[in-house]
């Protein structure tokens, strides 16, 4: 039954998407600034939202050479991340300093739905078709008020062409690229636009050897998107399709990580990973009478299937199925007094997750959660001082069922609130001061790793920051925040003596705070810079571990630059640096540290003609020997995931119209 009503709402909407009549869509006046979304998920002016953002363009994303999205955060936003441990070429982003829990203290948003899995497998971005991307937007700081359970760290808001407020021109494009270890990338776009329809259709076919023996990957991804804008409304419909093949070269020891960073364990040759994910979901924007409104959903399949190795050399086979479905409509109305202007976002949102698995050595397991949340934001701006006065608060209701559970099913009621205030100094910078409460739900495969009679709670985020934003006229950008956050219950993974073995448990209380930084100067016409500092310190301040630094918090710094040579040539390069850190599931602090590096990228992009261009890239061309992840598994035993030595990487690019 609830299928059915879950199949006849996104029936409803793809019908209300394409036969509505309303009153003509409010465009957004960005010409003081850049305009955003995350901040309130509808435009708005960059320099008028009280917390610290930072803006990833197409254009960017476009010179910087990523092939994923993913790199293209971790790159361009300065986002600490380390290589996923199953394989591909993805990368686990780590926005709020919250090591092997991160995903669950992070939201991916795209296009106005949250992507997040109701257990701990990973919310891979390594699928979404570059070409597609508008832009990324990175929300540092609790942001569970509009988008609820797990924005403990921030979020990640990726808005793609499916949303976009204008009709697509006919138009190809077609990139390929091949490089060190085997890699090589082909992706194309399609784009066609007729009167108010816009056709969308991009394919991804990429596949590399790997770094490491037993690290090859192949992925296909294909998206196709059908858009309708008039007057009156937006509305856009997609369906996606992602394969992956990957093969998992495991950890290595302290003894072969000197002999061979390539190399792997012997046990491990047999591991292998397979992530098969379709998905539907569409899009709605309207204005009725003056009220802005949006609706959002997205239906997804999943197949999982791996070969594991224990570290006795057994091995294990599972299969996972899981759906989700995912529902957001919200609304924006603005009123002008004679004081100043009040505007209200008020929404309500569902999720719904479920999930069944069996393996060779844990047999069946089955679990699923969903939650009804509502919420509201309202800002007013202030006529004489242009104050903005912001107050949010949410409330969501959680139902979670699992195997593991002792009574087999569990109910949570959770809030999240904002309280900020932003002052203009001038037309191109403001102040800003804020403070939220954020929240974040043990998953049903943490609820199932845990300690004999450790029974986990959900965590809470009290966050407290103060910050500068900057933006002139001819381009120069210059973000700043100093932030407190403490967190009490959070959900934390490592080994326990008790139980012998790693588990989750909830630290009793713990506190972040440092400062980010992130800003882009234009020093020359042809010459640009541009840089981000994330300096964090992060400790646990209760309990068995008081004092203790919290394990995979990194402070990080990277330097960019681009120089123009000519009309046709352009280089750039970007320089990373990460400081010594805490192994993974240390939170004694009683062993070595994993060491600091820094690496250094450059690219050199020629248009060959208009619609030509080529490009050739190296990556940690110092050839820095590094890893970035390392784990204890028992408190004295230390496993080792090695990062890429130097690679090549050339590409073409055709375009078109």
């Amino acid at each position: 039954m609830q299928t059915r009503i879950k199949i006849q709402a996104f029936t409803y909407f793809l019908l209300l998407a394409f036969g509505l009549n309303a009153q003509t869509i409010d465009k957004t006046d960005n010409s003081l600034g850049t305009i955003v979304i995350t901040g309130s998920k509808h435009p708005e002016n960059s320099l008028q939202v009280p917390s610290f953002i930072t803006i990833i363009t197409e254009k960017e994303i476009r010179e910087s050479g990523a092939l994923t999205v993913d790199e293209a955060i971790s790159r361009i936003g300065g986002i600490p991340s380390r290589p996923s441990l199953y394989g591909g070429n993805e990368l686990n982003l780590d926005l709020g300093g919250f090591a092997e829990l991160a995903a669950s203290n992070q939201i991916i948003i795209i296009d106005g739905i949250q992507y997040k899995q109701g257990d701990s497998s990973e919310n891979r971005l390594s699928y979404i078709p570059l070409d597609q991307v508008e832009r990324i937007e990175i929300q540092r700081g609790a942001s569970s008020v509009l988008y609820g359970n797990g924005a403990v760290g921030g979020v990640i808001n990726i808005i793609t062409k499916t949303t976009s407020l204008y009709t697509e021109k006919p138009l190809a494009n077609l990139y390929t690229s091949y490089g060190s270890f085997g890699t090589s990338d082909t992706r194309g776009t399609v784009t066609y636009g007729i009167k108010n329809f816009s056709l969308i259709f991009s394919g991804t076919n990429r596949q590399s050897d790997g770094y490491r023996h037993n690290s090859a990957s192949k992925e296909r991804d294909g998206k196709f998107t059908l858009k309708h804008q008039n007057k009156f409304f937006l509305s856009s419909v997609y369906l996606e399709t992602t394969d992956l093949n990957a093969r998992t070269p495991g950890a290595l020891n302290a003894a072969r990580l000197s002999e061979n960073p390539r190399s792997i364990n012997p046990i491990y040759k047999n591991d292998y990973w397979n992530n098969a994910v379709n998905q539907v979901g569409g899009y709605l924007e309207t204005d009725i009478y003056g009220t802005v409104i949006q609706l959002n959903a997205r239906h997804q399949d999943r197949l999982i299937r791996y070969v594991s190795t224990f570290s006795s050399g057994s091995s294990s086979f599972a299969r996972a199925k899981s759906t989700i479905d995912v529902f957001d409509l919200n609304a924006k109305n603005v009123i002008n007094t004679s004081f100043g202007k009040n505007t209200l976002i008020a929404g309500t949102s569902q999720n719904f997750w479920s999930m069944t698995s069996t393996s060779t050595t844990l047999g069946p397991n089955s679990g699923a959660s969903k939650s009804n949340a509502i919420y509201a934001q309202n800002d007013f701006k202030f006529s004489e001082s242009d104050t903005l006065l912001r107050l949010g608060y949410r409330s969501e209701n959680f139902t979670q069922s699992s195997l593991y559970l002792a009574i087999k099913s569990e109910i949570f009621n959770l809030h999240a609130s904002e309280i900020a205030i932003m002052q203009p100094i001038n037309k191109f910078n403001s102040l800003y001061i804020r403070r939220a409460k954020s929240y974040s739900l043990p998953n049903t495969d943490a609820i199932g790793n845990t300690a004999a009679s450790i029974r986990l709670v959900p965590q809470t985020g009290f966050d407290r920051e103060i910050g500068w934003k900057f933006n002139s006229a001819l381009g120069t950008k210059f973000d700043l925040r100093y932030y407190i956050s403490d967190v009490s219950n959070e959900i934390s993974y490592a080994y326990q003596p008790s139980a012998g073995y790693f588990a989750n448990f909830n630290l009793p209380q713990t506190q972040r705070n440092g400062i980010n930084v992130f800003g882009e100067f234009i020093l020359l016409k042809d010459l640009t810079i541009g840089g981000a500092v994330n300096i964090r310190r992060a400790i646990v301040t209760a309990g068995n571990y008081n004092g203790k630094t919290s394990p995979l918090n990194p402070n990080t710094l990277s330097l960019s630059s681009k120089y123009r040579i000519n009309l046709k040539q352009s280089i750039g390069g970007q320089w990373n640096y990460f400081s010594s850190q805490i192994i993974g599931g240390d939170y004694a602090n009683s062993l070595q540290r994993i060491p600091n590096y820094n690496t250094l990228d450059l690219r050199y992009s020629y248009n060959y003609a208009k619609n030509i261009d080529y490009s050739l890239s190296i990556k940690n061309l110092m050839n820095t020997n590094y890893y970035s992840y390392a784990v204890t598994s028992d408190a004295t035993t230390v496993s080792y995931y090695p990062d890429p030595r130097r690679s090549f990487m050339a590409s073409a690019r055709f375009m078109f119209d």
